[in-house]
């Protein structure tokens, strides 16, 4: 195995922190590294194009929903799918899952702030009430414990905000690599400014959950919320997911050592 001394960690420290000064990529330019990133990026565009449907899917059919079940597919429900998901032969949906939370609880941005306006609760009050309104005892159980399923809610406007965060990043990874069928994606910088490119376009679309019931609509977070895919979606998902996974690797570099096991 390859050591690399502390001198050597140092020097490259400082390479990478001149190379996000000047604005240009960590990794080399190399035939190589082209095909492999542009792969990378491929493969995780489908897979995000898989979770960005079924957090969606979530979000707007196992609303309030106690014990959703079959959350995991996509409202197709069959001996064969169900074969599947018992064998494990399907994506691994509860990772989704996994980042969907850590955003929840890390909080910050736009929709953790508007979570907690009137607004979002008036609106969500008004959805729990006509969802069990032929279910008095969920209406008494509301009562008892009146920030049970409003907090539920919240968990769901989540599931949808990182879902059509996902919705765009699958996008702009799969346009990614037909563009270099096709071609046009030729560099490493070519690729930095292909995502960049794509994330400046949809900066500014709208992020809003709205849910269908009994033909009424319920506008969980609305258009004029004023939320949108970069600030609100984008930069904490960075934060929650990236920076506390760097957090916890300096703080508790032991979890990451490999483990030794002993030699029988």
């Amino acid at each position: 195995m390859v050591r690399i001394s502390k001198s050597s960690k140092s020097l490259l420290v400082e390479e990478y922190i001149t190379r996000l000064e000047q604005g240009s990529a960590l990794l080399d330019d190399s035939p190589q590294n082209l095909i492999e990133v542009v792969g990378i990026l491929k493969s995780y565009g489908v897979v995000l194009d898989a979770y960005s449907i079924n957090l969606n899917y979530i979000a707007d059919t196992q609303f309030l929903k106690l014990f959703p079940f079959f959350k995991y597919f996509n409202g197709k429900v069959n001996v064969n799918t169900i074969a599947k998901f018992i064998a494990h032969d399907r994506l691994n949906y509860e990772y989704a899952e996994y980042c969907m939370k850590a955003m929840f609880w890390h909080g910050g941005g736009g929709v953790d702030a508007y979570l907690d306006t009137p607004e979002f609760a008036t609106e969500t009050e008004r959805l729990i009430k006509a969802y069990h309104r032929y279910n008095p005892l969920m209406l008494a159980l509301h009562q008892v414990f009146p920030n049970f399923m409003p907090e539920h809610m919240r968990q769901m406007a989540y599931y949808s905000a990182l879902g059509q965060f996902w919705r765009v990043m699958s996008d702009i990874f799969i346009n990614l690599s037909d563009s270099y069928d096709q071609g046009k994606v030729k560099s490493i910088p070519d690729v930095v400014q292909f995502v960049l490119d794509g994330l400046v376009a949809d900066a500014a679309l709208p992020i809003t959950y709205t849910v269908h019931l009994r033909g009424q609509e319920y506008n969980i977070i609305p258009k004029s919320a004023g939320l949108t895919f970069l600030m609100d979606t984008g930069v904490p998902y960075i934060e929650a997911i990236f920076f506390v996974a760097l957090l916890l690797r300096e703080l508790f570099p032991i979890m990451l050592k490999p483990t030794k096991f002993p030699t029988i």
